[in-house]
């Protein structure tokens, strides 16, 4: 299966800190299923994380992302669900685990729904070393059908870039999709991550958008 590929960060690393990052894609709204890759970890922490939530979606322009009070379309995950805490674990390597930690939402204005119940899963983001976390969004005639690929284990290693690209580009379409069904204007043309917490920040060494042609 064919697919474009648009990388965001190249061979330097973004930061987020209670930031959002919002960014066009070349390819705008003309799109029916692609993934948003992530080579992510944490830079460094040594306690509890006190809620934090990363919201990894798509959204209608760069104005107004999942931060803003006046988002016009956005559409995806809530990992890390704001309720629980990120707990440290001393490695090596180091890591964070959390529970409960992915559900899929959409946000219109200032309000924000939930689509399906939390996944009961447990999250593991490395300190330090990178890991691969992938969100696929497929277009459908109701809205929109969501799944999200991680690393279901404790990452021991850091996986290199070309792993990265792998990861990134693999099975797509393969994981269980839930539906996001609202009366959406299909207009979703931007990449949009926010972290919300100020004191510890989460780090993207890549990031890539796929395309499924």
């Amino acid at each position: 299966m064919a697919q474009l590929v648009q990388s965001f960060v190249g061979d330097t690393a973004l930061r987020l800190q209670n930031e959002e990052f919002v960014r066009q894609m070349h390819f705008g709204t003309n799109w029916t299923q692609l993934r948003i890759g992530l080579w992510m970890s944490i830079p460094q922490g040594t306690g509890t994380i006190f809620s934090p939530t990363l919201y990894a979606g798509l959204c209608q322009g760069t104005a107004d992302g999942y931060k803003s009070s006046s988002t016009a379309e956005w559409v995806g995950w809530r990992f890390g669900q704001g309720t629980a805490n990120w707990t440290y674990n001393a490695g090596p390597p180091d890591y964070y685990s959390t529970g409960n930690a992915r559900q899929r939402i959409y946000k219109i204005g200032a309000v924000t729904t939930t689509a399906g119940s939390v996944l009961s899963v447990t999250e593991y983001v490395p300190i330090a070393i990178r890991a691969f976390y992938g969100f696929d969004f497929l277009k459908t005639t109701t809205g929109y059908s969501l799944a999200s690929v991680s690393p279901g284990a404790i990452p021991t290693v850091d996986i290199t870039e070309p792993n990265f690209l792998m990861s990134a580009h693999a099975d797509i379409g393969s994981s269980s999709y839930g539906p996001v069904n609202f009366a959406t204007n299909n207009l979703l043309d931007s990449l949009s991550l926010y972290w919300d917490f100020p004191a510890v920040g989460i780090e993207f060494s890549s990031i890539l958008v796929v395309r499924v042609i």
